[in-house]
């Protein structure tokens, strides 16, 4: 018998939890001590929560200003090795008089058309037809300025100039698909005459 009893001494539970009755008879204090939460506990947890959720904000903004630097840079690779293929193809293909080439080149996918005119060494042998200076007033006036004479619509930074280029009818636009653009390259003994490929 005395084996059951210590059982169920062991068993025992402790002191009653204070009721809904008790908390009322209670002050602020003492109600929270009976609950086990401290004041100190309560700011220490809010000043957590708010330490989190600034790491948090600023976690943001830096991913955010990254992924905005890395799309700008790989533009500006796109864009210079757009330049690049196109020289290379018109340098290899130019003093190779009557030879026609194709020349597949790659764009940033937020270009929709290539835009090519006759470089500055040719101004005076080949002008854009008056519908095409019609159609593109603003390519035709800054091409004037002989700085660039190949546009990306919508329009880049960084200016492209490629020398030793006859554009097919004095100037021409064509259309960007899935970033691709393919032209058709001419040699001329010293220039190339570049157009679409069709």
């Amino acid at each position: 018998m005395s084996r059951v009893n210590s059982i169920f001494e062991a068993r025992a539970p402790g002191p009653k939890s204070p009721t809904r009755l008790h908390f009322l008879r209670m002050t602020r204090p003492e109600a929270a001590r009976a609950r086990g939460v401290h004041r100190g506990q309560i700011f220490s947890q809010v000043f957590v929560l708010l330490l989190a959720s600034i790491i948090f904000i600023l976690i943001l903004v830096y991913g955010y200003k990254a992924i905005s630097q890395f799309t700008q840079r790989s533009e500006q690779i796109g864009l210079i090795d757009f330049e690049n293929d196109l020289k290379n193809g018109v340098k290899s293909i130019s003093l190779d008089f009557g030879s026609v080439k194709r020349v597949d080149l790659t764009l940033p996918p937020r270009h929709r058309q290539v835009c090519v005119f006759c470089s500055p060494d040719q101004l005076g042998t080949c002008d854009p037809s008056p519908q095409f200076q019609e159609d593109h007033p603003l390519l035709v006036e800054s091409w004037q300025s002989g700085s660039q004479n190949v546009f990306l619509v919508p329009l880049s930074d960084t200016p492209v100039l490629v020398e030793r280029v006859e554009a097919q009818d004095g100037g021409f636009c064509t259309a960007v698909i899935d970033g691709k653009v393919s032209l058709r390259l001419e040699g001329k003994g010293d220039h190339a005459l570049v157009g679409p490929w069709q």
